[in-house]
């Protein structure tokens, strides 16, 4: 359902766990630079991965390529790596698009249905909303649920 726990990319990604080791969980969070979420997720079964040595030797080399191809294509990668998708990641989506990208829409109905105020707050963050844009959003809902498909 999106929650912690339920997949390693979103749990490193989104809710900013720890899953492997710091070095892997960190070529994953660059390789999130370079190549979308879908595709990072293609690279390996992420449920069975191969053992961390090995890995690391993969998403090192997975990552030296992209740099490469970028750096080819004209690609500012100073610029990438210091302005990374953290806080942007989500930039030009909807809220609905937010939550199904991050795998969170079930768990967000879910909090609406409930009317947990908490639990919505905490979710519309983990998808880069302002306390303001949440709170917004949220009392948007409560105020008319059934004009957002609810009730």
């Amino acid at each position: 359902m999106g929650g912690p726990g339920d997949d390693p990319i979103i749990d490193i990604l989104i809710h900013k766990l720890s899953v492997f080791s710091p070095k892997i969980d960190g070529l994953i969070r660059e390789l999130d630079k370079y190549m979308p979420q879908d595709q990072l997720e293609k690279l390996m079964n992420w449920f069975s991965p191969p053992p961390l040595v090995q890995m690391e030797i993969i998403l090192t080399k997975k990552l030296e390529e992209l740099e490469k191809d970028a750096k080819d294509r004209g690609w500012d990668l100073d610029l990438i790596k210091n302005d990374s998708k953290e806080g942007k990641r989500f930039g030009c989506m909807t809220v609905n698009e937010r939550l199904f990208e991050a795998k969170l829409l079930e768990v967000f109905d879910l909090a609406v249905n409930k009317k947990d105020r908490k639990q919505l707050l905490e979710i519309l963050k983990k998808v880069e909303l302002s306390d303001e844009q949440a709170n917004s959003t949220i009392n948007a809902i409560f105020l008319n649920p059934r004009k957002y498909g609810y009730e």
